[in-house]
């Protein structure tokens, strides 16, 4: 990745491992690297998560970020003009 990671969201799961699999399962067919399965990004918008994750963790979503930080991307976008 070119830039730092934003963190979008804070869950308590007893069971976190089996949380991420259900979520690759259920974004998989919009997976960005079908090549190289250790590469898991998916072509899939905040909401779209926030949603997933209110339906798999429901109360236990404590907090979410639809807008991230994205410190270094808007730096460099503001350089280009964009």
């Amino acid at each position: 990745m070119p830039f730092r990671f934003d963190v979008h969201a804070l869950i308590f799961s007893k069971d976190a491992v089996g949380l991420e699999a259900r979520l690759h399962q259920e974004f998989a067919a919009r997976k960005v690297n079908r090549v190289n399965s250790r590469k898991e990004f998916f072509y899939v918008s905040p909401v779209e998560v926030r949603d997933a994750l209110e339906r798999r963790a429901g109360q236990h979503l404590i907090e979410f970020t639809e807008e991230p930080q994205a410190l270094e991307w808007r730096v460099g976008a503001a350089a280009q003009g964009t």
